[in-house]
């Protein structure tokens, strides 16, 4: 009755989970099973109990404080689900049996992990157990998707690692960082990689980018998928980045790694500042610079000469041109000219990153409550001057694990974070409508380092999760949580009257010390560096997004592990952006948009293991509401001019409904998509299998397309409508691939990937023939393809060598739908004369990229820990480490210079030079009592590929041309010329991978 009454449970939670409501939901835990039997017969044991007894951290293991464990069934067999990543210690007893003990036993999320016991119907002394560690599954026979798990271990060697991007970011298909938001999974946009951490969804979907940098003391591991990956996730298409964090436990631990890296200049060579760099110092600060001079520069072939006409006759043109503001004596003009582009300093700032973690059990509290305290900092000097220093993030988290009773805890999580530094590039464009922060400062203006915006993130998540352990092979969880990420984009502090200087009764600002804004700034034209203006953008939107979920886990036999779960994410999108184009102020391009779209997801899935083959088989159905108003596009061409639309649009976005002028809106319909995925993995041996997957992944479009609206206040009219009528976008993804365990030494893995895109949205035009009105908007007539292989080379154990090495190529063809000669996107007229219907689109036909292999990997050569002399009790040479960060890059396509040569060879391509780098970690790890200390040092490009750069200007046409004649269309970055003098020059940075920076490092953990 007990067991029948379990079941009924079991079977109401799933109705309630498939008839409640619904995008990602994260595994965080993995499973064990196996068999017990006894050793002298191979009988199966019924009844025998297996429980996690310890938990290992580095090569110290720790009493559990999991409640985890079954009993085997009649068969012999136990399964024990919900088990946190991590490696365990596992006990197998049965009275009259001698214990047995398999120690090491890893547990990765989503996966099973198999062990099986033999235990001796002998009884020990008490308190004796047979100890035998666990053997690595060689292979992940239960996967049926391209899979990769990183570690605290990965982490900890790898080179230049401050952040988990840096390990995300070497892994096989996956391209960029998440904290540029620049993150590709095999070919794809960012917007299609899913980013979570303890199962939260850290999407921003104001800009669909991942966001907030997670602190790697406190990361268990993380789970990247590609393709194939299961129903239970969802709002992804190309991949999954899933972080686990850790489970605290009742002891205290604490941890801290500290990175410095020393000042240093960002460039090889002489400063960019030096008067050998800048040829104009030369030449109006030489001797004869108020005469007028003259300087050859050794550049190329013929060199190149610069003239100076001298600070007399400079000083006579501005005394003479009826504009008395501007008048400057010889010598105060030259005085300025000094004063203004003057050296700033740069490369003179350390940086600092400092990652904490502190857990144990909370005191005082009547309720085993545990936590899991985290603390990041980051101070990353800009390349050069900026109207910020640096890069600067912090982080803080704090999780906590309630145990209401033995078979149910209450998980409370929460993260805060705050970003700034500036824009990546200068937002001046009114098409750019990006927040992108600069990691390492971007683009610059070399003596105003005020031209660019200070952007500013937000970031925080909360969320409490109610996990229930019905049974052994049942259990269930229930989570909410709340999201929300603001965006603050502002103008750097003005300069200052007192910083200024009078010249000739004038007060000109200083360009180092503030934003100068256009009405005060001067152009200098000497040397035509313009040292006033710009950020003239602002942004404040912010995205919040509350999210219920709940999922049910049941081992309903030995061979179906049952999954089935909903999701709630309710969002709130705000944009709130202006721009001034030309920056004047009349010229304004608005882009305020207010909606609160929802989606709702369920899905189901089985995961079915037999001996000889293991599937995943699931469906998820996607229902989408914009649940918002929005202005119906459709009439567009119906507005007699753009001004009309315009003023319409005006008042749409104010709010005024049902007012008379307003733009027509509507109430778009929801959208539904259900995504059927399937992968099977087939054992061929214990070493090797084959595996093959198969699914639907769907997204709505970017909020760029089917949100924003863009009024452009310079013409005025409106430059892009949102269009609220776009469903789905859909890939239809295959993947086969096989992976082979060679003498348990490595393990090899080949996949081959195809990506079928259809519905993205793509750009339009709407516009009158007489070009009264003109509206770009956007319509899912865009397609592509994306096809890859990689191929991996893993050795995950081993007394002195570890590592891993992959190589992946990827092509992706999409269709070119421009008008030739007129438009690189369709237009839809009112004139159905033109075109088809009035319709101009260009013939489609595929835009085929060139196929570029890369390959990355790390391979660490360490010395075990009782190895070497020793001294005073420590192990001179024991566990040395030597760690290799490993990059090959295959030569990109590049195009001649000169645009008469392309013309007239529209089908010749140049090819770089492959490249290889290398960078190095030396580390040195010792234990003393219960405490881990570990100094390292980081060292870059050790190794390199001897790439020169391609001369500029005419002697980068000459360079080019020379390659063309000798028949070397692919040896871009050679230094092998038939003519020497094209590679003449009085740079000393011309040599790729020549700047080598050092980071040293300290981590200590109790």
């Amino acid at each position: 009755m007990k067991a029948l009454k379990k079941r009924v449970e079991g079977l109401l939670v799933v109705l309630l989970i498939l008839f409640g409501s619904v995008s990602v939901y994260a595994g965080t835990t993995g499973k064990i099973r196996g068999v017990v039997r006894d050793a002298s017969t191979g009988d199966p044991l019924p009844g025998a109990n297996v429980i996690i007894t310890k938990v290992w951290s580095g090569n110290i293991a720790h009493r559990s404080d999991y409640n985890l464990g079954a009993a085997t069934s009649t068969n012999g067999d136990f399964i024990i689900l919900h088990v946190p990543p991590g490696i365990y210690s596992v006990k197998a007893m049965m009275i009259g049996f001698e214990p047995m003990i398999r120690e090491k036993v890893v547990v990765n999320v989503d996966r099973t992990t198999r062990i099986n016991f033999r235990l001796k119907p002998t009884v020990l002394q008490i308190g004796k157990s047979l100890v035998v560690e666990a053997k690595r599954d060689p292979i992940q026979l239960d996967v049926s998707g391209t899979e990769n798990y990183v570690t605290p271990k990965d982490y900890k060697d790898t080179p230049f690692a401050n952040r988990v991007d840096d390990v995300i970011g070497l892994q096989a298909g996956v391209e960029g960082n998440i904290v540029q938001s620049e993150i590709s999974i095999r070919g794809g946009e960012t917007m299609e990689v899913g980013y979570m951490v303890d199962g939260m969804s850290m999407v921003d979907q104001k800009f669909n980018r991942p966001v907030i940098a997670i602190n790697p003391e406190v990361v268990q591991e993380i789970k990247i998928m590609r393709n194939g990956f299961n129903a239970e996730y969802g709002e992804a298409r190309s991949g999954i980045i899933n972080i686990v964090t850790k489970t605290p436990g009742d002891r205290t631990t604490f941890s801290i790694d500290y990175q410095y890296d020393p000042p240093h200049r960002p460039n090889y060579g002489r400063s960019w500042y030096s008067r050998q760099s800048r040829w104009e110092w030369r030449l109006m600060d030489g001797p004869h610079a108020f005469e007028g001079d003259s300087l050859f520069l050794r550049e190329g072939r013929t060199g190149i000469w610069k003239y100076w006409e001298g600070w007399n006759k400079y000083s006579q043109d501005l005394m003479n041109d009826n504009n008395p503001d501007n008048d400057l004596t010889p010598k105060e003009a030259y005085e300025l000219w000094k004063w203004r582009h003057r050296p700033i300093k740069y490369g003179n700032l350390a940086g600092h990153n400092v990652n904490m973690s502190l857990s144990g059990k909370v005191p005082v509290l009547p309720i085993r409550t545990n936590y899991l305290a985290g603390f990041r900092y980051e101070f990353h000097p800009l390349n050069l001057a900026q109207a910020v220093t640096h890069y600067g993030d912090l982080v803080g988290s704090l999780k906590l694990v309630t145990t209401l009773s033995p078979n149910m805890k209450l998980t409370t999580d929460g993260i805060l974070s705050r970003t700034r530094s500036v824009t990546d590039r200068e937002p001046t464009s009114k098409w750019r409508d990006e927040s992108l922060i600069s990691y390492s400062g971007g683009s610059v203006n070399l003596y105003y380092p005020f031209a660019k915006p200070i952007i500013t993130r937000y970031a925080g998540i909360g969320g409490l999760k109610l996990t229930h352990t019905v049974s052994s092979r049942l259990f269930y969880e229930l989570s909410a949580n709340f999201f929300r990420i603001k965006w603050h984009m502002q103008r750097p502090d003005s300069a200052r009257a007192k910083d200024g200087r009078y010249f000739h009764g004038r007060l000109y600002y200083d360009p180092h010390s503030g934003w100068i804004p256009k009405e005060r700034g001067v152009d200098d034209n000497v040397s035509h560096y313009r040292m006033y203006g710009g950020a003239y953008t602002w942004d404040d939107s912010y995205n919040n997004r509350l999210q219920i979920k709940g999922n049910m886990t049941d081992q309903i036999n030995d061979w179906n592990e049952i999954k089935t779960g909903f999701e709630l994410n309710y969002n709130v999108i705000d944009e709130n952006r202006l721009h001034w184009h030309n920056e004047d102020s009349t010229q304004v391009f608005e882009r305020k948009n207010h909606v609160t779209p929802y989606e709702l997801s369920a899905y189901v899935q089985d995961k079915i293991e037999f001996k000889g083959m293991v599937a995943n088989v699931g469906v998820r159905f996607n229902y989408y509401d914009m649940n918002s108003d929005r202005p119906n596009i459709d009439l567009v061409l119906l507005y007699d001019t753009d001004r009309d639309i315009y003023n319409a649009m005006k008042q749409f976005n104010k709010g005024y409904r049902g007012v008379r002028g307003a733009y027509p809106s509507f109430r778009p319909t929801p959208k539904i998509y259900i995504s059927p995925r399937i992968g099977i993995s087939h054992p061929l041996t214990e070493n090797s299998k084959i595996y093959f997957n198969y699914g639907h992944f769907a997204q709505m479009p970017p909020t760029s397309g089917a949100v924003t609206t863009v009024l452009d206040g310079q013409r005025p009219r409106v430059q892009f409508m949102g269009n609220g009528k776009m469903g789905f976008e859909k890939i239809i993804a295959y993947e086969v691939g096989y992976d082979q365990n060679v003498r348990n030494l490595f393990q090899i893995h080949f996949s081959a990937f195809y990506k079928d895109y259809s519905d993205m949205a793509w750009g339009m035009v709407y516009a009158h023939s007489d070009q009264s009105l003109i509206c770009e908007w956007a319509d899912q007539i865009g397609y592509q393809e994306i096809r890859g292989l990689e191929i991996e080379l893993r050795k995950v154990s081993g007394r002195y060598l570890t590592g891993w090495f992959n190589y992946t190529i990827t092509e992706k063809s999409k269709a070119d739908l421009s008008v030739p000669g007129l438009s690189d996107i369709p237009i839809v007229t009112d004139d159905p004369t033109v075109g088809i219907h009035g319709v101009l689109r260009g013939v489609p036909r595929p835009d085929l990229s060139e196929s570029v292999p890369h390959g990355k990997g790390v391979v660490t050569f360490s010395v075990p820990d009782n190895w070497g002399p020793r001294f005073k009790g420590i192990r001179l040479f024991g566990n040395l480490a030597i760690s290799a960060e490993m990059f090959y890059q295959g030569g990109n396509y590049v195009q001649h210079p000169r645009k008469s040569f392309r013309d007239a060879h529209p089908n010749i391509r140049f090819k770089e030079i492959s490249r290889y780098w290398a960078n190095f970690r030396f580390s040195k790890y010792m234990r003393i009592g219960n405490a881990g200390i570990e100094v390292y040092m980081d060292a870059s490009n050790l190794l390199h590929t001897k790439y020169r750069y391609p001369p500029g200007g005419q002697a980068g046409e000459d360079y080019f041309d020379d390659l063309f004649k000798t028949g070397r269309l692919d040896k871009v970055g050679t230094d092998k010329v038939s003519d020497p003098l094209i590679l003449r020059t009085e740079s000393d940075n011309v040599y790729w991978a020549k700047l080598k920076t050092f980071i040293f490092g300290i981590r200590f953990h109790y």
